[in-house]
């Protein structure tokens, strides 16, 4: 049945997914559209999707019904299950679009950056992920500035960017006096993901005192707005007992809550739970198709895990070939331990009938009496490294990679 909706402020709509067919969007809309999101998500969501479907290579609607999703107004709370996070997939679509397409998008937005905090922040995404730059890299100092223009006029989602830059000291020098600031000032204008990143800074000590309770209770508040990396970040505490009493029962709950709109952290870690019979029955099988879901979102800690299953056929049928992909994979999210384990496996190769085709050719180089050194060692790793399957936190950010799930 059609319903009605209105998407942008005295503009009467239809929505009916059989013929619906909003107005294209462009530069001069983007704001309308933003600031129409606070108001009503779930009809601005319902139109850009329709638009996108008819124009998947759209590059300016996906960023902005990303945005929606980021905002954090459209939480898990309102989203049905999905295994894959709405945020990665759109970005990956926008990355994967023509590139005239998005030089397109990103020409509209730098005429309208100067007088309008929405097109500086959404400007700033194109330049943090390489969209519609001349040679399609990232340009951090860049995207740092349009995030500190757009916060000077107090957007939250650039306030949290601009955050997560002077943490990691990306684009801009490292200060996290000014990481916890910005973070602080988003909540302050209503970013809720805010909190979950907050909540990290007194866990880890990073520009405030280190104070699990305090990180406790900021990723509570997340978990109540609907963050679902603050939901991933209390199961951390719950399964390793920080600040409160360890329950793992409670963390594979948190976990799954968080897994189950599409967080590959999550999905990882409760891959863990399920590998190790934490709080849940051991399931070997589940294991590794949680790990799956996380490693196809590039999660680095995943895509580790899913190599080890794969490796020696633990939930999964064994296959060496996938197994040094996804360790690929692993070290280029750099991942710990997985640089080791795919030196390890380089030398043992052979004795899995697959030659050294798998490999970059320097990564055989070596003399033969050193190899057989390093099969042994090999071993070891490996045996290692399944000992220790990692169980990651989130720090919810703009992109989704390093246990970061980025805004």
């Amino acid at each position: 049945q059609a319903e009605e909706v209105r998407v942008t402020e005295g503009t009467p709509y239809v929505f009916c997914a059989a013929n619906a067919c909003p107005p294209p969007i462009g530069s001069d809309e983007v704001s309308k559209w933003l600031q129409h999101i606070e108001r009503n998500t779930v009809e601005a969501r319902d139109w850009l999707r329709v638009l996108i479907a008819r124009d998947t290579d759209n590059v300016l609607a996906l960023l902005v019904l990303r945005n929606l999703y980021s905002h954090k107004r459209f939480t898990m709370y309102d989203m049905v299950p999905t295994a894959v996070n709405p945020r990665w997939d759109l970005l990956n679509r926008a990355l994967r679009a023509p590139r005239e397409r998005q030089r397109e998008a990103a020409a509209l937005l730098a005429a309208r950056c100067d007088d309008s905090p929405h097109h500086a922040y959404l400007l700033a995404l194109c330049y943090k992920h390489g969209i519609g730059t001349d040679d399609g890299r990232q340009d951090m100092a860049s995207a740092a500035q349009l995030f500190s223009k757009a916060a000077e006029q107090h957007l939250a989602d650039a306030e949290f960017n601009l955050g997560w830059c002077y943490e990691h000291g990306s684009g801009v020098e490292l200060d996290p006096l000014k990481a916890v600031a910005c973070y602080n000032n988003a909540i302050a204008h209503g970013d809720f993901s805010s909190l979950s990143n907050l909540g990290l800074c007194y866990k880890n000590g990073v520009g405030v005192p280190e104070d699990p309770a305090i990180a406790i209770s900021l990723f509570r508040k997340a978990l109540e707005n609907g963050i679902a990396e603050g939901s991933c970040n209390l199961g951390w505490c719950f399964a390793n007992g920080r600040g409160t009493t360890k329950n793992l029962a409670e963390a594979a709950r948190l976990y799954r809550l968080a897994a189950d709109q599409g967080s590959p952290v999550a999905q990882s870690n409760l891959g863990w739970c399920y590998q190790s019979g934490a709080g849940v029955p051991k399931n070997l099988q589940m294991a590794a198709y949680l790990y799956g879901l996380s490693a196809t979102q590039c999660n680095g800690v995943g895509a580790f895990n899913l190599a080890l299953c794969l490796s020696t056929g633990m939930g999964t049928q064994r296959d060496m070939r996938e197994a040094v992909r996804f360790a690929k994979l692993a070290v280029t999210e750099k991942a710990p331990n997985a640089a080791q384990l795919l030196h390890a496996w380089t030398w043992r190769l052979r004795d899995f009938g697959y030659g050294g085709g798998d490999t970059d050719e320097e990564d055989v180089s070596e003399e033969e009496e050193e190899e057989e050194e390093d099969e042994g060692e090999g071993e070891d790793i490996v045996d290692l490294a399944v000992d220790t399957v990692i169980n990651g936190e989130v720090d919810d950010s703009d992109e989704d990679s390093d246990s970061d799930s980025e805004l």
